[in-house]
């Protein structure tokens, strides 16, 4: 989802420094840079560019200079399996990822089936 009011608050504060500049050949201050950067957490870097009347050659630069702190949410998180886990009772296991993409495991499994599951979706016990 977008933070429309994020977009906004930069397009202000974009328009209101081109306004009180003191000439057209002042550097745009670093605090608005990083303000374009944080946007690439939610934008297109067309939508950004577009929006704040930079060019894509700036925004790459800013991006170099200013990485976004990735998240701190692991992609994938190991479960662990109890080895006396009985299989009797039957399995309902949705997973949603940070992408939308859905896994979904229903039925009766054996700890060994989901352990080799979890193997084999990358992560090594």
């Amino acid at each position: 989802m977008q933070n429309q009011e994020k977009l906004n608050q930069a397009i202000s504060s974009f328009e209101n420094w081109r306004q009180t500049r003191a000439s057209k050949h002042v550097n745009i201050p670093d605090e608005l840079r990083q303000q374009a950067v944080k946007l690439l957490e939610d934008y297109r870097i067309g939508q950004i560019t577009k929006a704040l009347r930079i060019c894509t050659t700036q925004l790459n630069t800013w991006r170099k200079l200013f990485p976004v702190e990735q998240a701190t949410t692991p992609d994938f998180i190991p479960l662990q399996v109890e080895p006396d886990l009985q299989h009797k009772s039957g399995l309902n296991l949705q997973l949603i990822l940070p992408n939308s993409s859905q896994i979904r495991i229903c039925g009766n499994m054996s700890p060994d089936l989901l352990r080799i599951l979890i193997q084999e979706a990358g992560v090594r016990p």
